[in-house]
């Protein structure tokens, strides 16, 4: 079985704001799951999501000449 985190959890763990997963979510970046009443993300998500949130990547890329 899958480990689940909650929103919060979530949140902690990836280092993000609550409302950045649901706008990650919207744009098709991780899967929000409901379980009962809760919305809840698979940790292996959550850590996919970390490991790519945490790469260098240029703030403006160098346009080709």
């Amino acid at each position: 079985m899958d480990e689940i985190l909650t929103m919060e959890e979530a949140a902690e763990f990836i280092g993000v704001d609550r409302t950045t997963l649901y706008r990650w979510a919207k744009a098709g970046k991780i899967t929000i799951y409901k379980k009962g009443r809760n919305s809840v993300i698979k940790k292996a998500d959550a850590e996919k999501v970390k490991a790519e949130n945490e790469e260098l990547k240029p703030l403006f890329p160098q346009k080709p000449e």
